[in-house]
């Protein structure tokens, strides 16, 4: 049952739907990860679950791993009830993990300590994502010497989709097909992209790696979508030769 995301096409939405509590897979350390409800908290869960059912989906990965909703799970199979799932994509461990954090951070009514040893691991996923988005912002920065006009966009505050737009231009499509591959040779022990379209084209390439989106275009594509213009207010930067 589990779901692999297509090589050109981002997954938008998550899938829902019920199964057998035994098909879902537990990862020890995810679990160690979270706090645990009291016994009394539990009981409350179960008569709710028993009388009304789940009033929320477990979350699961592309692998029919328990991302959050371990205790739902449990009460499932205690009660013999199938469960109640929304399966989502995510890139790697360092997304699963900040997404476990905040969703119990938002939700659990934690002590101060519980709430403190989470803090912790999502800062400590913040710097770690932070030095990925850093190496790979390096990497990219290098391909002045194969690029044309490049210009990196901060979009911080501005959207949700990206941190940064990095813009490319090649002189013409075989100049395009080499800044994108080597875009991808040089990123892969860092990162590889999660979503890339218009490779047959070679017209305008995007490739995601969801923290940092690289547009590489010809020059004729990239004067007539001129989306600099449609990020005016992102603070813009210029890899200079």
């Amino acid at each position: 049952m589990a779901i692999e995301p297509e090589s050109d096409l981002r997954i938008e939405s998550p899938k829902q739907a019920y199964c057998d509590p035994s098909e879902i897979n537990v990862n020890e350390e995810y679990q160690s990860m979270l706090p645990r409800p009291s016994e009394k908290e539990h009981e409350q869960m179960k008569e709710s679950i028993k009388e009304d059912g789940q009033d929320k989906a477990i979350v699961i990965d592309q692998n029919m791993v328990l991302i959050d909703g371990h205790t739902r799970l449990t009460i499932c199979k205690e009660l013999n009830k199938q469960v109640f799932y929304e399966q989502k994509y995510f890139k790697d461990r360092t997304e699963i993990l900040r997404h476990m954090a905040i969703a119990n951070l938002h939700r659990r009514n934690l002590s101060q300590y519980q709430k403190v040893i989470l803090y912790d691991e999502l800062y400590k996923i913040e710097i770690l994502k932070s030095r990925q988005r850093s190496i790979l912002g390096k990497k990219i920065s290098l391909l002045e010497k194969k690029g044309e006009d490049i210009k990196i966009f901060d979009l911080a505050g501005l959207t949700d989709m990206t941190d940064q737009f990095v813009i490319v231009t090649g002189n013409g499509n075989l100049h395009v097909k080499a800044i994108v591959d080597k875009i991808q040779d040089d990123t892969l022990k860092v990162s590889k992209p999660w979503h890339v379209e218009g490779y047959q084209g070679l017209k305008w390439v995007l490739l995601d790696y969801v923290d940092v989106v690289v547009h590489v275009f010809d020059r004729v594509t990239r004067e007539y979508y001129d989306i600099e213009r449609l990020w005016a207010d992102a603070k813009i930067s210029s890899v200079s030769d």
